[in-house]
């Protein structure tokens, strides 16, 4: 029996003597270590991997999802997604568009969790 839950521990403690769980933990501690290492050298190495993915229109991130959504409930995702952010103290972004006819325009940008809980919120996520 090793000491892997809380209800075991003790009993281990007492048949198999503390240094057992000492040396599990030593190498539970070398694990975490070596790993912290690795992600440290992967980001180091890849800086992109540590930032924040980039804010989307309602309709980019529905692409990126490969949801359909019709033009109501896209309106619905950024409406639902501007409240989130209204809620958390912050302004979504804008971002300028020009739609095949030629119009210009400019729509709101979003965090992509910020979306994916609106999503979720709405039940547009599958």
């Amino acid at each position: 029996m090793t000491c892997k839950s809380k209800t075991t521990y003790s009993v281990t403690m007492q048949r198999e003597g503390h240094a057992e769980c000492e040396a599990e933990s030593r190498q539970l501690l070398a694990e975490i270590a070596a790993l912290r290492a690795q992600i440290d050298r992967l980001l180091a190495n890849h800086p992109a991997l540590g930032q924040e993915p980039p804010p989307l229109t309602a309709d980019q991130w529905r692409a990126l999802k490969g949801l359909y959504l019709s033009h109501g409930q896209k309106v619905a995702l950024g409406r639902r997604a501007s409240i989130l952010m209204a809620e958390a103290g912050l302004t979504p972004s804008r971002q300028k568009q020009r739609a095949k006819t030629g119009a210009a325009g400019a729509v709101n940008v979003y965090p992509q969790a910020i979306l994916a809980q609106a999503a979720a919120e709405l039940g547009l996520c599958g």
